[in-house]
């Protein structure tokens, strides 16, 4: 096998592999990007098909070749899979907006605590100009008020 996880033409001509090529998927469905090609994939049928984390679409040979000859798919299977397409499209629609929720809420909860935070910060000024005017407001009722140097 090369890198790319594919046989040898030759071997490949003797055993094929037990999975379609990037090439054989890019045949069969006539597009290059992956998200076209699952989804065209499962729109005829081969709802095996599926989606690895590096993005390429994987398809068994075996699964391919029983629906070609008719023993998988069925007329149902290609409603079954756009039914499929459209929750998973409305489960991600939902996790994308719990997710948006989520950091909103966030968000919210920090501007709360910044503005509770600001708040005190408030007070404690206040209170620190308050004590201080009544400390001058003592000093002045004893008679001490500010010295000032004598010439």
């Amino acid at each position: 096998m090369n890198e790319a996880g594919q046989g040898s033409p030759c071997r490949d001509a003797v055993f094929p592999s037990v999975i379609l090529s990037t090439e054989e998927i890019a045949a069969l469905t006539g597009f290059r990007q992956p998200a076209k090609q699952l989804k065209e994939l499962h729109k005829h049928g081969f709802w095996r098909a599926r989606r690895l984390p590096t993005g390429a679409i994987i398809l068994e040979r075996a699964h391919y070749e029983a629906v070609c000859r008719g023993h998988l798919g069925s007329p149902n299977s290609a409603e079954e899979a756009r039914q499929r397409e459209a929750h998973e499209a409305e489960v991600a629609g939902a996790l994308a907006f719990q997710r948006w929720a989520e950091r909103r809420s966030l968000r919210l909860e920090q501007r709360a605590a910044e503005r509770a935070r600001k708040a005190e910060e408030r007070a404690a000024e206040s209170a620190r100009k308050a004590e201080q005017r009544a400390r001058k407001a003592s000093q002045k009722a004893q008679g001490g008020g500010p010295r000032t140097p004598s010439p």
